[in-house]
């Protein structure tokens, strides 16, 4: 199953490393100089663990073309531009949080012209 997982910031590192960390096929859109750090030294996670795990980085959503799970973990002001790059992107699964803006965001991404639900064909 490929995730994609869309921000870098502790959240999205976290749920990057912890699924890198188990063997998942994940990959990490980040930006600026977390993405270039993380692509060289791949992702520390420090807490109840600490671990450091090599996870795929791409600063260009558009150079993936299908996921089975998006997990977007911007937030609320940065969402616009996140998904603005993703309409293209077939995925199975997006997921949805818990967050009081994530009904907010599945609007969003409607409006921009898919991620349904549905899988959408796409040209490998």
């Amino acid at each position: 199953m490929k995730v994609v997982v869309l921000g870098a910031g502790a959240l999205g590192s976290v749920l990057a490393g912890h699924l890198a960390r188990a063997g998942e096929d994940v990959m990490l859109v980040a930006r600026g100089e977390r993405a270039q750090y993380s692509k060289k030294h791949g992702l520390t996670i420090t807490g109840l663990v600490d671990f450091t795990v090599p996870c795929p980085v791409v600063t260009d959503v558009k150079s993936i073309s299908h996921a089975d799970v998006l997990i977007a973990t911007v937030k609320t002001y940065d969402t616009e531009s996140a998904l603005a790059g993703i309409s293209d992107l077939a995925v199975s699964d997006p997921c949805r949080g818990r967050s009081a803006d994530s009904d907010h965001r599945m609007v969003k991404i409607r409006r921009m012209g898919g991620l349904d639900g549905r899988t959408r064909s796409h040209q490998a």
